[in-house]
This record gives structure tokens, C-alpha cells and sequence, in this order.
């Protein structure tokens, strides 16, 4: 502005003024703004009004994502959530097995084995970012080979007196490599002297257990008996894990008489 001034007003077409001589103003939303100048002094005052003079635009979005999870066996559920920044009005993922979808946040399912490059376009008024994340999702195919079965300890000993309480139980535990809690076993026994004095509870159970193993020794002699408990997978009953029972039968403490002898005195 020329002449002597002594006050200024400043519009800045957003709801918002100023009064000093060169203001600087930030527009924080998109649009088309008009401007005006409002300049008093003593000869009077003097508006100038420019329409439409700034225009501001939304800036690109950036287009960003993960992914949960990110490797797994076939059929393998992914759970994608689009992290993206910046105003956003469409999307187009790629999932790199030849599907496509436009949700924010999808859930995709890869039906086959595979290294898969997945990919995400935003695009908003600003325009548009586009993301590639190469090889990010690994399907491997499932194992052919049965889960191995484990038990541990490998051996328990049973220590039993002759004609006396039966020992406490003692404990297996049954675990699955790799995790399947859908598999089947079931448990088998052998025992030297007959089956009587060797138990299991329970017979057979899914995933991983614990089997209770139990000794009675009712009716044995004293000497070592030797026993093992087996545990199979039901569809591959040939390969099975075995672990020893050993009972060792004592000889009952001898008793103590405890007679009260009394000296014999003649007279």
C-alpha cells in the first residue's frame, strides 16, 4: 500500500485476520480463499479485496501398510491394516496371487503355496502414493510327515514292600512336535509277571497330556519287574514312543518282638 498509514486489517478468507505490516499466515485446510487489505490513515481508509487469490490443496497421501501374519502353512488367513496417512478416498490392494480388493482394512486368504509381493494404492484429492512390498507374504505347504510324539521322563522306578501300601502314582508327560492339538494317541502297556500290576489313566487323550502311571504289587514276589507304556499317534499306530517302568519289590522289614522276657528265679 502507498500513503501515510496508520492501521491495517487483514482477511485471510479462512475466519481468520492479522494487523501487522507483511503478515505470514498458514492455511491448515484445503479450499480456494479470498484476501483482503483493509488500510486506514489520516486521508481516510482503502479495502482491497483479491477473490480467490490463495488456493490450497491437499497434500498426497502416503501409502503405508502391515500385515499378521506374514508366513505361514496353506491355507493362510493375512489380516492387512492399512496404515496410510494423509486424505484418502479410494484404495486398491494387490495381493500378488492375481486377487485384488479396495477395503480399508482387508482379510485375505492365500489358497496355495508361494512368495507373494503385496501392494497398496491411495489415492485423495492430493493424489496419489503407491506402495510395493516385495516377496512380504511366504505360504509353505503343509508337512506330509506325522507330528513326532515325546515322552518324558524317559523311565520311571517304582520301589514297593512286600505285602505293603502301593506306591504313588507317577506322572508322563505326553507333548506334540509340532503343535497339533487335534491329534490322537492312545496309550499301550506291557509288563513282565502279568498286566496286573502296571496302570495308565487315561487311555488315550488329543494334544498334548499328562498320563498317570500307577504300580500295585498285591500278590508279587520280591525280586524286579520290568514294564513299559507306549504312546501312538491313532493314524500312524507303527510309530510310537515308549517309555520303561521299572518296580522293584522289597522284602518286608522284619518284625520286632516285642515280648517282654522275664528272668526265672528258683528257690
Amino acid at each position: 500500500s502507498t500513503g501515510a498509514i496508520t492501521a491495517r486489517v487483514w482477511t485471510f478468507g479462512d475466519g481468520n485476520t492479522g494487523a501487522a505490516q507483511n503478515p505470514i499466515h498458514q492455511y491448515t485446510s484445503a479450499g480456494v480463499f479470498t484476501v483482503a487489505l483493509q488500510a486506514s490513515g489520516p486521508g481516510g481508509t482503502s479495502l482491497l479485496t483479491r477473490t480467490n487469490y490463495i488456493m490450497v490443496s491437499e497434500p498426497p497421501p502416503i501409502a503405508d501398510f502391515t500385515a499378521n501374519p506374514t508366513s505361514g502353512l496353506k491355507p493362510l488367513t493375512v489380516a492387512f491394516t492399512d496404515t496410510s496417512t494423509g486424505a484418502i478416498t479410494a484404495r486398491v490392494w494387490t495381493f500378488g496371487d492375481g486377487n485384488t480388493g479396495a477395503a480399508q482394512n482387508p482379510i485375505h486368504q492365500y489358497t496355495s503355496a508361494g512368495v507373494f509381493t503385496v501392494a497398496l494404492q491411495a489415492s485423495g484429492p492430493g493424489g496419489t502414493s503407491l506402495l510395493t512390498r516385495t516377496n512380504y507374504i511366504t505360504v509353505s505347504e503343509p508337512s506330509t510327515l506325522p507330528p513326532t510324539l515325546q515322552l518324558s521322563p524317559s523311565a520311571i522306578t517304582f520301589t514297593a514292600v512286600l505285602s505293603g501300601s502301593a506306591p504313588a502314582a507317577q506322572h508322563l508327560a505326553v507333548s506334540i512336535q509340532p503343535v497339533s492339538p487335534t491329534l490322537m494317541w492312545k496309550t499301550s502297556i506291557t509288563a513282565t509277571g502279568g498286566l496286573t500290576w502296571l496302570s495308565v489313566m487315561p487311555s488315550s487323550g488329543s494334544g498334548d497330556g499328562v498320563i498317570s502311571v500307577t504300580v500295585d504289587a498285591t500278590g508279587l514276589l520280591t525280586g524286579t519287574y520290568y514294564g513299559t507304556v507306549s504312546v501312538a499317534d491313532i493314524a500312524y499306530p507303527t510309530d510310537q514312543v515308549t517309555a520303561a517302568v521299572l518296580l522293584i519289590v522289597e522284602p518286608a522289614p522284619p518284625m520286632l518282638d516285642k515280648r517282654v522276657w522275664l528272668p526265672l528265679i528258683t528257690r
